[in-house]
């Protein structure tokens, strides 16, 4: 088990290097649908957006809660949202999720987390959005916007990948949805901190979350609820897409 669990921390970390390396690349000319447009171009060091808070933001709430709070000039900026989910029975073993380009976008008392939609529409002629959570907002100042995570994320997005392909089902392309989503019924942080540009520029929350789910029993005849306890770990680095990359037509 050892092993297993080594093995993860190392993918996790080789995962992080490579994000690093691709935010400290030279400057290059930017390419459109690829790099952030320069309006949605996030800070380059992840304190610039992102503060982690222990403690209660608000008033005779308990004070070991922790909380993460993102700079109002941060809204609306590109960010690379990549985790695993690592179940607590049996043999505890990542499995890497889906890495999403994402923005926190304000309307009214709430947060949107929203999914960039490069990759899943055909055409960008059709303003679209993708919504992947509703956070609440606890509280404010002139600068931060301090965010409940753990109550917006009440719902996982356990694909790990998606794909497309060139054979056809009823004479269309087939591809895979990558929102399967499965229900969290109790849920709190267990760790929320940034880590600075030297260690990984990126911001890390844990979350220990009982998920929802249904399985067929031959005694009872039918389904019945089940219920796991899973490890979740979120990053949130500064979007910065591969600086060699070159698209072919």
């Amino acid at each position: 088990m050892k092993k297993t669990r080594i093995a993860a921390v190392t993918l996790v970390s080789l995962s992080l290097a490579a994000l690093v390396a691709c935010s400290r690349a030279p400057n290059h000319p930017y390419r459109k649908g690829i790099d952030s447009a320069p309006e949605v171009r996030a800070p380059d060091r992840i304190q610039e957006s992102f503060t982690a808070i222990q403690g209660s933001p608000l008033p005779l709430s308990v004070q070991d809660e922790r909380f993460v709070a993102i700079r109002k000039d941060a809204l609306d900026k590109e960010f690379l949202l990549h985790g695993s989910m690592i179940p607590q029975t049996e043999m505890p073993t990542s499995r890497g999720l889906q890495a999403r380009v994402v923005a926190f976008h304000r309307v009214g008392d709430q947060l949107f987390l929203l999914e960039a939609t490069r990759g899943h529409v055909v055409t960008r002629d059709v303003s679209a959005s993708l919504i992947l959570a509703e956070i609440p907002i606890l509280r404010e100042t002139r600068e931060l916007i301090v965010m409940d995570f753990n109550a917006g994320m009440r719902q996982a997005f356990i694909a790990s990948n998606w794909k497309g392909s060139e054979s056809e089902t009823n004479g269309k392309p087939q591809y895979e949805d990558d929102r399967k989503v499965l229900k969290v019924r109790h849920s709190f942080l267990e760790k929320v901190r940034t880590v600075d540009v030297a260690a990984g520029n990126y911001l890390e929350i844990h979350q220990l979350a009982q998920m929802e789910g249904s399985r067929f029993d031959i005694e009872e005849r039918g389904e019945v609820s089940t219920a796991q306890t899973v490890g979740i770990r979120y990053y949130l680095t500064p979007y910065r897409p591969n600086p060699d990359f070159q698209p072919r037509e």
